[in-house]
């Protein structure tokens, strides 16, 4: 009978999101734990109900499906040598968007059916369905419950939204016409991580009509920013020529729509990187100098954004001061202590290593995805490894940033 209820629940599924309506497979490994509960046992006729509660984790190393919760409900019937399950489950993933599955016929030699027939958030439309079967089940911990594990095969697919260069198109057309940043998610919500670098390409090349790349950033560099906003790494994006500041330069608040202060390392490349680094010893015959900078990123969405929209955004990429250069060999770039007030008050203290913990392994992941994207890299260009420690509101007034021996810089926002 447990084996029943196994496969009766099996009608749970999680899948991917897709750009575009293209049918996926998935595969899905889903352990739980529940009651069940008799209404009738009979040689002639037995039925039960269940209600089960457990966290699934994807097959084959596809992490897309961990960590998504669901519980599933539904009742049983054995009549006349047949068994007939009816019932329904939610799965949760870890933002709190969810879908239903309904599964409704006979268990035998073959698996149980099921198909999608809800979702919402970034699974709203999912189509498709498969079969379930079980895997695994242990003795009761309790009596009245059940504890085991299904699998979970099957297809599906979302319908299709704004493809990547209609929302590079958005972007750009937003940034010419002075407006805030499009949460592009809105667009299509089963945008994911790779496919908001690819509308970042497509709208940053269109800048670059008019404009030249001054180097790279990284952003969210802490696990807990990357929580916040649903990433599992740090983004990346482009720096631009335009966006570059000199020395001491004054700073126009107006020009932003939601300006915030960072204070970063920044790397000099020394030499064209064409492919991934090994590693920082492999690294270092590749940068030139160091420098300290400021960041002057513009978070000004026009909605609230997840992490696939801050990719897509570019990171909010802006301005950037950067200070004078400094030879790299023989400085503890992680010891550095960084003091940045405002007009003589400290509102802000960092260190080098709270950027991912060390500021050449930081370097390292932001060239290698640089590379991934299909940027080239230039001699000349600037890497900076983000915030130290964090970004803040930029207020109106002169700043100072003191980063030790390497350098200051001085600047004023009006």
């Amino acid at each position: 009978m447990i084996r029943i209820i196994c496969t009766a629940i099996l009608g749970l599924v999680m899948f991917f999101p897709v750009a575009n309506a293209e049918e996926k497979s998935l595969n899905i490994i889903s352990c739980r734990s529940g009651t069940v509960t008799m209404l009738s046992a009979s040689a002639e006729v037995t039925v039960y109900s269940y209600d089960f509660k457990g966290i699934d984790q994807g097959a084959k190393g596809d992490k897309t499906w961990d960590n998504f919760t669901h519980r599933c409900m539904g009742i049983t019937r054995i009549m006349g040598g047949q068994t007939l399950a009816k019932g329904y489950c939610k799965y949760m993933d870890p933002d709190g968007d969810f879908f239903m599955v309904a599964y409704d016929g006979l268990m035998g030699d073959k698996p149980l059916p099921w198909e999608f027939i809800q979702g919402t958030g970034k699974w709203k439309g999912i189509k498709g369905g498969g079969t379930t079967i079980g895997i695994t089940r242990g003795k009761p911990i309790v009596e009245g419950t059940y504890q085991g594990c299904i699998e979970i095969t099957g297809k599906y697919e979302l319908p299709k939204y704004s493809s990547e260069l209609e929302l590079g198109n958005i972007l750009m057309k937003a940034h010419e016409a002075k407006q805030k940043i499009p949460v592009v998610s809105a667009h299509n919500p089963n945008l994911d991580v790779k496919g908001a670098y690819r509308v970042q390409k497509a709208y940053v090349e269109q800048r670059l009509s008019r404009d030249q790349i001054a180097g790279f950033k990284a952003g969210l560099c802490t696990k807990a920013a990357q929580k916040s906003f649903g990433l599992y790494a740090p983004a990346a994006g482009v720096l631009f020529a335009s966006g570059k500041n000199t020395v001491s330069p004054i700073i126009e608040k107006s020009a932003f729509k939601r300006l915030l202060v960072e204070t970063e390392i920044g790397f000099m490349v020394a030499k064209p990187i064409t492919q991934p680094l090994k590693d920082v010893s492999e690294l270092y015959g590749y940068i030139q100098t160091v420098m300290p900078v400021i960041e002057l990123p513009d978070v000004g969405f026009a909605g609230k954004p997840r992490g696939v929209d801050i990719i897509a955004g570019n990171v909010a990429s802006a301005q950037f001061i950067a200070g004078k250069e400094r030879e790299f060999r023989g400085l503890d770039l992680n010891s550095i202590f960084v003091t940045l007030t405002l007009d003589g008050e400290v509102v802000n203290i960092g260190r080098g290593t709270d950027s991912m913990e060390d500021q050449w392994k930081a370097a390292l992941w932001l060239i290698n995805n640089i590379v991934e994207q299909g940027w080239k890299i230039e001699p000349g260009q600037i890497f900076i490894t983000g915030a130290l420690p964090k970004a803040i509101p930029g207020k109106p007034g002169k700043y100072v940033a003191d980063f030790e021996r390497l350098g200051k810089i001085s600047f004023e926002i009006k």
